[in-house]
């Protein structure tokens, strides 16, 4: 849980707030409070952005007081950090809990992994990619801030995928391709329906192409992916490329 920080100047409402849900009786309704609030902050900033996001809006959606708010999260910018992090550590949580469920065996599985985390993660949330592509872009915030949050989200991942390709190479069964090359072809594959989304909601049905973005064409897309990239590094049985 976020705790406050002890050397903010709390109003005597806040105070009474803070004693109330220290105690024991109220830890499990202090912890659904937080989560309210991280729900309710996600549509906000996702839809407006750090600058026309607004705390009352927030404390509206979640259901809470405006002083409440203010005692989970100080500011609007620590709320904003929380409601990235939150995202990204959700992420990595994914990934893992797959690695240890299905013990990925070789490089095509662990191309499988990273797409199936990104693919279900990004399917519950598909306005994050361009939300994040459009803060770096604009956000006051430094964007190194959002940066190295989402480079150490994501470096668990990097390594056993490089681990995987160096081994196989090695073996000569894959192409030497760069590392760099094999993770921008995967994380371009997929993000390239959540950008392109917005896009054929439009033209789709004019080009007779009526796309439905539900669970049956994440499924699709993570195999189609996972196969692309795979295939386009394997070699065929003579050892060629």
């Amino acid at each position: 849980m976020v705790k406050p920080n002890n050397q903010t100047k709390k109003s005597g409402e806040g105070v009474e707030i803070e004693k109330r849900l220290k105690s024991d009786d109220n830890s499990q309704n202090s912890q659904n409070i937080e989560e309210f609030i991280l729900i309710a902050a996600q549509k906000e900033f996702i839809k407006f952005g750090l600058k026309g996001a607004r705390m009352q809006a927030i404390a509206d959606e979640a259901g809470v007081n405006k002083s409440l708010l203010h005692y989970y999260y100080r500011s609007k910018d620590k709320l904003y950090d929380a409601v990235i992090e939150n995202i990204l550590n959700k992420i990595q949580r994914t990934y893992k809990e797959q690695e240890a469920a299905h013990k990925p065996e070789g490089l095509k599985d662990n191309i499988r992994m990273i797409v199936t985390t990104y693919i279900n993660i990004f399917s519950e949330n598909p306005d994050f990619p361009l939300f994040l592509v459009h803060e770096i872009k604009t956000s006051r915030k430094p964007v190194p801030t959002i940066l190295d949050m989402f480079i150490n989200f994501i470096s668990y991942m990097k390594e056993n995928l490089f681990a995987g390709l160096s081994s196989e190479i090695s073996k000569g069964t894959v192409k030497n391709i760069a590392p760099e090359q094999l993770l921008m072809n995967i994380m371009s594959l997929v993000l390239g329906p959540f950008f392109l989304r917005p896009v054929m909601d439009i033209i789709g049905p004019a080009l007779n192409l009526p796309l439905e973005f539900d669970k049956s064409f994440y499924a699709q897309r993570i195999e189609v992916i996972t196969d692309t990239v795979f295939n386009s590094i394997v070699k065929n049985e003579e050892g060629k490329a």
